[in-house]
């Protein structure tokens, strides 16, 4: 017995008041309350920031009234305010004997963050003075609306001043943008997208010496993941103008620059204006000098006449070379060095060939640092029915663990314990930036390794299916009939009544075509 109800004797849709009044939860599958059928203390729900909730339900059923499927949608509200909101991932389902036979079904929802792992994106972003939030404006704006994803709060965060995703997922994306700026990123519980700063959300919870209701406090200090010195390992980069001359020899018809030539040099011959063709592309005889992009070489035109001495040959190209940019955090190495008696230097190298602009590079050792620089603090904590979200920021005040400051909500675990009207919320939060979990890390280890990349040389090719419409139509030049009176066409025709004169009627064909487009 639960309460005056005998368990599993409630027809889903119609649930005794007990269920709903101690706990407060209702609970909608599919858009059907199915509270009714929810075995005690089965429903949890364990959420990251930048991650998907997962929550577990379990329901008895004894009167065969439901059965879920797979991406049906589930709200859970407690006392009213949503707690949680999804579609179904998974689920599976137990007979168990008796009289009559009760059907078990475990369900495990993902809440509405899933949809940005499903959409990929495939778009360059350019635009001078945009932000990371003009990129997620128009992410969403052109990938996610479809899906019903809004925009919530969308702070602009950093200038991005180029931005390339190739098949890259939607939530993948926004990592990328979120790590640039030191941002995060969530889709709430009404399918609003937001994207803000460490600061921007604050929980209305406040832990202080005095506070009681909290339990099984744990502060936790880690440097396992501490960087005070990072390097950027990066793709192949484009410098900047390169202006480099030479002298002839009357022998040589190759000259080498010193970096590999991105584009089309310019190159002027004694201060002449000269054409520059591909080497192996090009005409060998249209133009007077040939390159080939990713070479240093500039050939002259076999058929002319090599440069002399008194010859000079001007190039102005743009070079490409490897990446490589350095940053660090003086203080926390002067601070590391001091209580370590050593260097103090925690170096790391990070590799991302995508990256292949100099100011991107730049911005993205500046997030690193932001992210890793510091030794962080960790607390968790129980406490008894509030409303706290990852991404929202809490202060706690401890002064016997010696803690005081603003920390990041990481992790929220919430469940229901005793049907006393009791829900109890685990939560993690850290003083640093968020850093990420092991399955973003590996994760983003496997998309390091199955990179689209589309350079110059290659061809995008998108399918697209194609409709053709055809009319035809025939004009006969005449018309006779068959000699032996069988209609038969393969016996000759006969004209005017002469057997020996065997002709064939000529056809006009007209045929109209005409492509619709999807």
């Amino acid at each position: 017995m639960w309460g005056v109800c005998t368990w599993g004797t409630q027809l889903y849709g119609s649930t005794c008041a007990e269920v709903t009044d101690l706990s407060g939860l209702r609970i909608n599958i599919g858009g059907k309350d199915v509270t009714g059928l929810c075995a005690p203390e089965t429903y949890t729900r364990r959420g990251g920031l930048n991650r998907r909730t997962i929550a577990s339900i379990t329901l008895r059923d004894r009167q065969n009234s439901f059965r879920p499927q797979d991406g049906d949608s589930v709200i859970v509200t407690k006392d009213g305010l949503r707690n949680f909101a999804g579609t179904i991932e998974d689920f599976d389902e137990t007979m168990i004997d008796g009289n009559p036979l009760t059907r078990v079904t475990n369900i495990s929802a993902v809440d509405y963050n899933q949809i940005l792992d499903k959409r990929v994106i495939v778009r360059n972003f350019e635009t001078p003075g945009q932000t990371a939030g003009d990129i997620v404006r128009i992410i969403i704006t052109e990938f996610l609306a479809e899906e019903g994803i809004v925009a919530g709060t969308i702070e602009d965060g950093v200038e991005v001043e180029k931005a390339i995703f190739n098949y890259d997922s939607a939530s993948s994306s926004l990592d990328q943008l979120a790590q640039l700026g030191a941002m995060n990123w969530f889709v709430d519980n009404f399918k609003n997208l937001n994207f803000t700063g460490r600061s921007s959300l604050p929980a209305a919870i406040t832990l202080t010496d005095g506070d009681q209701a909290f339990r099984n406090f744990r502060n936790s200090i880690k440097r396992n993941d501490y960087s005070n010195f990072i390097y950027l390992r990066g793709g192949t980069s484009i410098s900047d103008p390169q202006n480099e001359n030479f002298a002839g020899d009357s022998k040589r018809q190759t000259f080498n620059v010193g970096l590999p030539i991105d584009a089309t040099p310019t190159i002027e011959l004694n201060s002449v204006p000269q054409s520059v063709g591909i080497k192996g592309v090009s005409d060998e005889t249209a133009f007077q000098w040939f390159f080939q992009r990713e070479s240093t070489e500039i050939t002259q035109r076999l058929t002319d006449a090599p440069l002399i001495v008194s010859d000079t040959l001007a190039v102005v190209y743009n070079g490409q070379f490897p990446l490589i940019i350095a940053g660090q955090l003086p203080s926390e190495i002067d601070e590391r060095a001091l209580v370590e008696g050593n260097s103090g230097k925690y170096e790391f190298v990070e590799e991302n060939e995508d990256i292949d602009d100099r100011t991107l590079a730049t911005d993205t050792v500046a997030a690193l640092l932001a992210r890793f620089g510091t030794i962080v603090n960790s607390v968790s904590f129980q406490k008894d029915d509030i409303s706290v979200t990852p991404g929202q920021i809490i202060t706690v005040n401890i002064s016997e663990e010696a803690v005081d400051g603003d920390f990041l909500v990481t992790d929220v675990f919430f469940e229901e314990k005793d049907y006393q009207n009791r829900s109890i919320y685990t939560i993690k939060a850290t003083s640093g930036q968020m850093v990420g979990s092991w399955v973003q890390w590996f994760r983003r280890l496997k998309r390091l390794g199955n990179r689209f990349q589309i350079n110059e040389n290659e061809v995008l090719e998108v399918l697209r299916t194609e409709i053709e419409t055809v009319t035809a139509s025939d004009v006969i030049d005449f018309v006779t009939s068959l000699d032996d009176g069988t209609n038969d066409p393969y016996t000759g025709l006969q004209v005017d009544g002469d057997a020996d004169e065997i002709e064939f009627a000529h056809f006009i064909d007209q045929i109209n075509i005409g492509k619709d487009q999807p």
